[in-house]
């Protein structure tokens, strides 16, 4: 079955889902449209174990619209040249780019070779963002 593990700060309704309106995430207890503020939901924590991947698709669509719109309303959103890291970098958000996902892949796949697997999953965000801030050793 399905369960979603609490995360501090973050709500779950009676459902095990995570309250939200399009993807912005509500707090417990707010009026309908009271946002959390930069926080945004997706996948099955959003709608719950249900669907396919073309559901997936089409939520995280819904929520990345949110996303942009809500950068555009705070006036924080980069020019086009600039791309959305610009706008996530004046709101304080530590954007991680596709080279960063790299990095992070390399490293699971790293530790599981040491451990004889394919793969070893990082689970943790804050681990993922210290190992982003250590200079790249090549190979």
């Amino acid at each position: 079955g399905f369960d979603l593990t609490p995360l501090e700060g973050l709500p779950l309704d009676a459902r095990r889902r995570v309250p939200h309106e399009r993807g912005r995430v509500e707090p417990p207890g707010s009026e309908a449209g009271v946002r959390t503020g930069g926080l945004y939901v997706s996948g099955w924590a959003k709608r719950g174990p249900q669907g396919i991947i073309a559901s997936n698709i089409a939520d995280a669509r819904e929520t990345a619209a949110s996303v942009l719109q809500d950068l555009r309303q705070l006036g924080q959103a980069a020019r086009a040249n600039e791309g959305p890291e610009t706008a996530l970098g004046a709101a304080g958000v530590r954007a991680v780019s596709f080279e960063d996902w790299q990095q992070l892949e390399a490293e699971e796949l790293r530790r599981g070779a040491a451990d004889g697997r394919l793969a070893a999953k990082l689970t943790d965000v804050g681990e993922m963002l210290r190992l982003l801030e250590k200079p790249v050793v090549a190979a």
